[in-house]
């Protein structure tokens, strides 16, 4: 499971289109437990963007059912594993992207669709970098 919380602060802007700075901070937890061993995965996403926020969900006073957002800025995300006694550790960061729309459904509330991706600048070799893809119920952003 994944817990994801995105605070942010409007910087500029009117009611439907805002300026923010802001983060999708995730926390994610796995277990997973055979009959040939077991193992774990602990992962934390990090970005700090500046976001472009259209229609619903832009400020606390939208108007409107739909809008959407796209940002830009530096993220980190670590992921740890552990299985079968041993445990292994890697932290990307760089550039950082996402974007997505925002919804009201009448009677079921606001929810969110976005994609974000992480661009590994570590130096190394190997690249790993990260996409990810959420669909989120939104607390806090009401019609």
């Amino acid at each position: 499971g994944l817990v994801l919380y995105s605070p942010r602060v409007n910087l500029l802007g009117n009611d439907n289109n805002t300026f923010s700075l802001g983060t999708h901070l995730g926390v994610g937890f796995s277990l997973s437990v055979g009959l040939y061993g077991s193992s774990s995965t602990v992962v934390l996403d990090a970005p700090l963007l500046a976001v472009y926020n259209f229609g619903f969900g832009a400020s606390r006073n939208s108007t409107g059912n739909v809008g959407g957002f796209i940002g830009a800025g530096y993220g980190m995300n670590r992921i740890s594993v552990s299985a079968n006694g041993e445990s292994e550790n890697l932290t990307i960061h760089g550039p950082a992207f996402n974007g997505g729309i925002r919804f009201h459904i009448r009677l079921v509330g606001s929810f969110e669709i976005a994609a974000s991706y992480l661009s590994d600048s570590r130096g190394e070799a190997e690249k790993y970098n990260v996409l990810g893809v959420s669909v989120s119920y939104l607390l806090g952003i009401k019609r």
